[in-house]
């Protein structure tokens, strides 16, 4: 709640500012103000001081200044005449003058900026840090190299200070291609990496396949009451290792290898200033809160090789389906790797299908090192074009008599296709808890003949691998500048950059190569505001400032009811001699009223999805 109150607070700020330039340019104008308002609506609270009432109004959303004579005809009646200004009110003021009143406020907006931002950098503002941790497998970052513990130093040519930098700069980027400056794993000399971002379609930003590294170290991050927790593993310990894994893992990657293998799971763990230590946590199994039948698609399908890698050297294509290697079967996370790892220093056959017909790839023989190379370049996917199965020990489908690698003809007699067709009869049959005839065809012996089997299943609750308890912070930082001077820079550029990003974020927007669902209201300010606020007010006054930039460039835009709407009005005043006519204004008033709740409308329900229904 304090969170909250410190980012309601924060948000206020701004808007006072902001209204505050307005107010200011107005009393230097000589323009008297009726009212001064923070928030829209009904007056929840205030007070009259000379000529000037200030309030609090129910409505957070904005806020205005009423000046004297700013309506010098009746809205309703267009028609009627316009009286003649008096020596106080805003018409009776040149054309000058009055810009500076419609531009106050998006001038303090800059000025807070310029103030605040140098101020931040000064005391030092937490942040991620530009070190990316491993690419996802198949990505633009996977293709182009990219490891983790790379450093991102800048985005074509413009530094990069924190992570956050990076996506954005990506988004925003000219189409076509950008260079990354970066700097290798415990290198002292950067390179520059030619990336071309895509289009995640699920929210329609173009990106490059890269998250943030954790901390080093590995600190935890403990759950309380977890399977982790209780076996004895404190907040803040380090993770050393993890037993029994498979080498080449980090020890993350690892503790997924032993969950997914349903193992109980050692850690080795280090308390800062004392003793590694071992601590085993029993295999955590959660039951499921439906019905299933307990199979799944096999994962083996080659999805993408990494660009340039020694894989296409053996002949591993995209789409061959991985069956085998060494005799040993292929039907989920990390059975590659095992594979390969059980027949280290041997020659290595790689059985794959292609084309309805089984090939044999000739690998050669494998150390650690080169297993880590082969297993990194390659992405595999689901096969649910294929109707063979993966099936769990233990759950209805393995007590019914399925195995993994079993092929379905049909399901209650309806023939199938795919592991599509499967998984839909799988969940019509859960949702109505009925039992279901699985045809199967079966090879029981390597190149035999095949076997059919006729298997009822009936669905029940299944037991999967549940959490342990245990994350890792993001690699954190504090970026502080080297002095006032350097501040002073930092916090100039940052005023622009985020002026400037604002402006190609609605270029990209209207070119559509950003989706507009990326746009948020006031319920992704309140969040972020009242997230940032945890972190400290450094970073809290970081994001009123960017909130600040954004609300300057918001009001510059030459839209009806905004600053930018009579700014427009003001130059055509200026250049034709004579004011717009009062019909013109109203209608268009009309007109940016609704465009501005439909926008409302749209960012609020942009929120709402983002927040409530990820």
């Amino acid at each position: 709640m304090f969170h909250i109150l410190l980012a309601v607070l924060g948000i206020g700020l701004v808007i006072f500012v902001h209204e505050l330039g307005h107010f200011l340019a107005a009393r230097l104008c000589g323009v008297r103000v009726e009212t001064f308002s923070i928030g829209m609506g009904p007056k929840m609270l205030g007070w009259t001081r000379g000529d000037t009432t200030y309030q609090i109004a129910v409505l957070p959303l904005g806020g205005y200044v009423k000046m004297a004579g700013d309506e010098l005809v009746d809205p309703t009646d267009p028609n009627a005449p316009a009286r003649e200004a008096r020596s106080d009110e805003l018409h009776s003021k040149s054309v000058g003058q009055r810009f500076l009143i419609f531009s106050g406020g998006v001038i303090m907006n800059v000025v807070f900026g310029l103030v605040v931002f140098p101020i931040v950098f000064l005391v030092g503002v937490p942040f991620t840090a530009p070190v990316i941790g491993a690419p996802d497998v198949g990505s633009v970052a996977w293709h182009a190299g990219l490891e983790a513990g790379t450093e991102i130093v800048a985005v074509n040519d413009i530094e990069v200070h924190w992570f956050d930098n990076i996506p954005t700069a990506i988004a925003l980027a000219e189409r076509g291609g950008l260079d990354l400056t970066v700097r290798a794993p415990g290198a002292s000399e950067t390179s520059v990496v030619r990336v071309v971002p895509q289009t995640d379609e699920a929210i329609g930003v173009p990106m490059i396949g890269i998250r943030p590294d954790f901390e080093p170290g590995m600190p935890i991050v403990l759950t309380p009451g977890s399977p982790a927790a209780e076996a004895g593993v404190l907040d803040g310990d380090h993770l050393l290792a993890v037993r029994d894994g498979l080498p080449g893992l980090n020890p993350l990657v690892n503790i997924l290898y032993q969950q997914d293998r349903g193992r109980d799971i050692e850690l080795q763990v280090a308390t800062p200033g004392e003793a590694p230590r071992w601590v085993k946590i029993a295999a955590p199994m959660v039951a499921t809160e439906e019905a299933a039948f307990g199979f799944n698609a096999l994962l083996r399908v080659v999805s993408d090789l990494r660009t340039d890698s020694p894989v296409a050297s053996f002949g591993l294509r995209k789409g061959d389906r991985l069956v085998s290697l060494g005799g040993h079967p292929i039907a989920r996370s990390f059975d590659l790797r095992e594979a390969l790892f059980q027949a280290l220093g041997t020659p290595a056959v790689l059985v794959v299908e292609r084309g309805g017909a089984l090939v044999q790839l000739e690998l050669g023989s494998f150390d650690e090192a080169r297993i880590a190379s082969f297993c990194n370049d390659v992405a595999i996917r689901a096969d649910t074009d294929s109707a063979e199965l993966f099936v769990y020990e233990g759950g209805p489908a393995w007590a019914a008599g399925l195995r993994t690698g079993d092929r379905i003809s049909r399901i209650d007699g309806a023939p199938v296709e795919s592991y599509e067709d499967i998984a839909a009869a799988g969940r019509a049959g859960s949702e109505d808890k009925r039992a279901l005839v699985f045809s199967v065809l079966r090879q029981e012996v390597t190149g035999g003949p095949l076997v059919s089997l006729d298997l009822r299943v009936t669905p029940a609750v299944l037991e999967l691998p549940g959490e342990l308890g245990i994350n890792f912070r993001p690699h954190g930082m504090i970026y502080r500048a080297e002095g006032p001077l350097h501040a002073l820079q930092i916090g100039t550029e940052s005023t622009w950059r985020f002026l400037a990003d604002a402006w190609v974020f609605l270029k990209r927007i209207v070119s559509q190569d950003v989706s507009a669902k990326n746009a948020g209201g006031i319920i992704t300010i309140g969040m972020v505001s009242s997230h940032w606020a945890s972190e400290g007010l450094a970073k809290l006054f970081f994001f009123l400032c960017i909130l600040s930039m954004n609300l300057a460039f918001l009001n510059i835009l030459p839209v009806p009811l905004l600053d930018g709407g009579h700014l427009f009005f003001l130059l055509v005043e200026k250049l034709k001699g004579s004011p717009v006519s009062i019909r013109i204004q109203v209608m268009s008033q009309a007109i940016g009223l609704v465009m501005l709740l439909t926008l409302m409308i749209y960012v609020t329900y942009n929120d709402v999805v983002r927040w409530f229904f990820p």
